[in-house]
C-alpha cells in the first residue's frame, strides 16, 4: 500500500498532465487536406489535387495550381471552418509546411488568415509567405485572437490568387494554448530566400560594390618645393559617406529639452548624414506650425546633415487640410489652392532642402487627380522647380519593394506613373521606394529585378523609408544587412533612409533600431557594422620613395594628415573618383649625422631630407663627388655605410632639385 506522500505525488502529476493536456488543443478538424474547399471562381482560374507526401511528419498534401491571377489574392483560396470554439485574447499557434513546384526560378506565395467565416470578417491573423528553394518547408506562427469564435464561427484560408504558380501545403496545424503562454514565447518563423550566408546573390554584391562605392586615392607628399617626401606618416580617415545614409526624424523631439531630447540628437548626428521631417513639412502639420519645421531644418543644415522634404502633396482627402477637402467640388478654387501650396511650401525653403518629395503615393492616394485630371501632377512638378530649382524632385510611393510578388497591380500602376510623367515633361529627378517590411521579407534576387526595373528610368532611386517591423530580432537583424546591402550595391540607388530610429519614437515600435531605454537592437547593431563597419576606410601608412600612399576607400569625406618630424598638415578631401590628393608640407631644416664606431663611419639624415644626395670630398679644398656607397631608408632616416676607410673624409648634403 502507498504511502500518503506517495498518493499525493501521484495526484499532484495527474494534475499536472490534465492542466497540460488542456492548455493545447487542437483547433481545426482532423480530416486535413481532405476537406479543404478550394474557393475560386471557375476552373479556369484554379485547380487542385491531393498528393501523397514522404520524408515529412504528414503523409498527403495538396497541391493548388493558379493558372491566371484573379481581381484579388482571396478570389483563389483554401478554406476549412475550425472544430472548436476559441475566445478572445487566446493565444494559437499555427505550423504547416509549404513547398514551391513552379514557378522553378522563382517563389510561390501564400497568405496565412484566421478570420472570422462571414462579414465583418474580424481577422485574427494575417501573413503572407513564400516559397522558392522547391523543398518542403516549415512555417509557424504564433498570434492572439482578436474576438471570441464558437465552432464553425471562424475559419483558415490559404489566399492563392497570385501570379500563375504551382504550390503544395500540407502539416497544418492550429493549436489553441489559451493563455497560458505568451505570444512571444511561442516561434514565429520569419525568413526569406537568399538568407543563407552562402547564397550566390552575395558575390555579385561585393563585386558592385567594390566598383561601384569605391575608388583610389593616391597621397602625394611633397614640401614646398615640389619634391616629393619619402617616409612620411600618412593617415586616411573617413568622415561621412557620399552615398546618404539616414533616418526619418520628428521635429518636436529634436527640439526638445531635457536628457531624451539629447540622446535622439546624438544619434543624428552620429548615426546619419541625410534626414527627412517625418510629418513637419506635410501640408496640414507645417500650416499648424510653420516655425518648428523650420527651426527643426535650420538645426539639421547647421550641423551640415542633408534634409528632404516629405512631401509637398499627398494627393488624398484624408491627407490634407479640411479647407482644401471643401472644395472637392470646386475645381478652380482647388485647383488655385493646391498650386499655391506647392509653390509657397517650395519657395519657404528654397535652396535649403537636398529633394523635395513632390507627390506621395498617387498610385493609391489620388483623390486631387479624380477632380482635377493626372495632368495636374506634371504642373505642380514644374511649379516646385520654378521655386526651388536646387532641390531635387521626387516621386515617393510603397507597395513597390514589399512583398514582392503578391502585389503587381500596384507595381505596375506606380510604373505607369511614372512612364507618364516623364513622358509629359515633368522634371522628375529621383524615384523615392518607401520599404516598410513586416514579417513577409522579399528575397533579395527580386528586390534587384525592381531595382533594375525602377532604375530604367534614368533618375536616381532612394529608399526613403525602409524598416522592418516584426519580433524575430534574427531575421530582422539580418534583413536590415541584407537589404542595405542590395541597396549599396545597385548603380540606381543613392540613399537608404529610416522611417524612425527609437522605439519612443517610430510609428512600428518594433521595427526600431534602439529599444525605448536607449539599448541597440541586432538591426541597429547591423545598421552600424555595415556603414561605419564594413563600408567604411580608414588607412595608415608611409609615404614611399616618390612621396606616395595608395588607399582603396569608399565615396565620401575624408581627413588625410601627413606627419613628418612632428610637423602635420591635415587636408580634407572628397573622394568621388579615381584622383591625386597633394600633400604639402614645410621641410623642416636637413641635418646630417655621422657617427663613427668600429673604425666604421655611419652617416644619416632624415627621411624628409628628400631632394638631396650625399657628397664626400678627401679635404675640404679639393673636389666633391657623389659618396658611391648605396643608401637606403630605415626607421625613418636615409643611411649611408660607406666601404672605405672614412678617417680622411668628409660628407655634405647637397640640393639636387631647385
Amino acid at each position: 500500500m502507498s504511502s500518503p506522500r506517495t498518493l499525493l505525488c501521484l495526484w499532484s502529476g495527474l494534475v499536472l498532465s490534465v492542466v497540460s493536456a488542456m492548455a493545447q488543443t487542437s483547433v481545426l478538424p482532423s480530416s486535413l487536406p481532405n476537406t479543404w474547399s478550394l474557393q475560386r471562381p471557375d476552373a479556369t482560374y484554379a485547380t487542385s489535387q491531393i498528393v501523397s507526401v514522404t520524408g515529412q511528419p504528414f503523409s498527403s498534401a495538396i497541391r493548388v495550381g493558379t493558372l491566371q491571377r484573379p481581381a484579388n489574392t482571396y478570389n483563389i483560396q483554401l478554406n476549412v471552418p475550425t472544430a472548436v470554439a476559441v475566445s478572445s485574447n487566446d493565444v494559437l499557434q499555427a505550423t504547416f509546411y509549404l513547398r514551391r513546384i513552379s514557378p522553378t526560378n522563382g517563389d510561390a506565395f501564400t497568405t496565412f488568415i484566421c478570420e472570422r467565416a462571414g462579414p465583418p470578417y474580424e481577422k485574427s491573423a494575417a501573413r503572407t509567405f513564400n516559397e522558392g528553394s522547391g523543398d518542403w518547408q516549415r512555417f509557424r506562427y504564433a498570434f492572439a485572437t482578436a474576438t471570441n469564435y464558437s465552432a464553425g464561427q471562424a475559419q483558415v484560408n490559404f489566399p492563392l490568387g497570385f501570379d500563375p504558380q504551382v504550390i503544395e501545403i500540407g502539416g497544418v496545424a492550429l493549436t489553441n494554448y489559451f493563455r497560458t503562454v505568451a505570444v512571444t514565447n511561442l516561434a514565429s518563423d520569419v525568413t526569406y530566400s537568399g538568407r543563407a550566408t552562402n547564397a550566390a546573390w552575395r558575390t555579385a554584391a561585393a563585386a558592385r560594390i567594390d566598383q561601384l562605392r569605391k575608388a583610389d586615392l593616391t597621397v602625394l607628399v611633397q614640401d614646398e618645393r615640389g619634391v616629393a617626401l619619402p617616409g612620411v606618416e600618412v593617415s586616411v580617415a573617413m568622415k561621412r559617406h557620399a552615398f546618404s545614409f539616414g533616418s526619418a526624424v520628428d521635429g518636436s523631439t529634436l527640439l526638445g529639452t531635457g536628457l531624451t531630447n539629447d540622446l535622439y540628437r546624438g544619434v543624428i548626428t552620429q548615426w546619419f548624414n541625410k534626414v527627412v521631417l517625418e510629418n513637419d513639412l506635410k501640408w496640414p502639420n507645417y500650416a499648424a506650425n510653420p516655425q518648428r519645421a523650420s527651426n527643426s531644418v535650420k538645426w539639421l543644415r547647421d550641423r551640415d546633415i542633408e534634409v528632404r522634404g516629405h512631401n509637398l502633396i499627398w494627393p488624398a482627402w484624408r491627407w490634407m487640410p479640411g479647407s482644401v477637402v471643401a472644395l472637392s467640388n470646386n475645381p478652380t478654387a482647388l485647383r488655385a489652392s493646391v498650386s499655391n501650396r506647392v509653390a509657397s511650401a517650395s519657395s519657404a525653403f528654397t535652396g535649403q532642402l537636398a529633394d523635395w518629395d513632390v507627390i506621395n503615393e498617387p498610385y493609391s492616394e489620388h483623390d486631387v487627380m479624380d477632380v482635377l485630371g493626372n495632368g495636374e501632377m506634371i504642373e505642380w512638378f514644374k511649379t516646385a522647380k520654378t521655386n526651388d530649382p536646387l532641390a531635387k524632385l521626387y516621386v515617393n510611393d510603397y507597395g513597390n519593394l514589399e512583398e514582392v510578388g503578391t502585389n503587381t497591380a500596384h507595381q505596375i500602376g506606380f510604373y505607369n506613373i511614372l512612364s507618364y510623367l516623364v513622358t509629359n515633361g515633368a522634371p522628375v529627378e529621383g524615384i523615392g521606394l518607401q520599404g516598410h517590411f513586416g514579417s513577409f521579407l522579399s528575397p533579395p534576387e527580386q528586390i534587384l529585378a525592381l531595382l533594375d526595373r525602377y532604375g530604367s528610368f534614368g533618375r536616381p532611386l532612394m529608399v526613403t523609408e525602409f524598416d522592418v517591423n516584426t519580433t524575430d530580432i534574427s531575421a530582422q537583424a539580418d534583413y536590415t544587412r541584407d537589404f542595405l546591402t542590395l541597396a549599396f550595391s545597385h548603380p540606381s540607388v543613392n540613399g537608404v533612409l529610416l522611417w524612425g530610429f527609437w522605439e519612443g519614437r517610430h510609428w512600428l515600435p518594433d521595427a526600431a533600431l534602439f529599444r525605448r531605454d536607449w539599448s541597440v537592437k541586432p538591426n541597429g547593431v547591423a545598421w552600424t557594422n555595415q556603414t561605419f563597419g564594413q563600408w567604411w576606410t580608414t588607412s595608415n601608412g608611409v609615404s614611399a620613395a616618390d612621396g606616395r600612399v595608395a588607399v582603396r576607400g569608399y565615396k565620401g569625406d575624408y581627413d588625410v594628415k601627413a606627419t613628418v618630424a612632428g610637423v602635420t598638415r591635415m587636408v580634407s578631401a572628397r573622394l568621388t573618383t579615381n584622383q591625386t590628393l597633394v600633400v604639402t608640407l614645410t621641410n623642416p631644416p636637413i641635418s646630417l649625422k655621422a657617427v663613427l664606431t668600429n673604425n666604421s663611419l655611419r652617416v644619416t639624415w632624415p627621411a624628409h631630407g628628400a631632394g638631396v644626395t650625399v657628397q664626400a670630398t678627401e679635404n675640404l679644398g679639393g673636389l666633391w663627388t657623389n659618396a658611391p656607397e648605396p643608401s637606403f631608408l630605415t626607421n625613418g632616416e636615409w643611411r649611408l655605410l660607406p666601404s672605405v676607410d672614412p678617417t680622411n673624409r668628409f660628407f655634405r648634403l647637397r640640393k639636387t632639385q631647385p
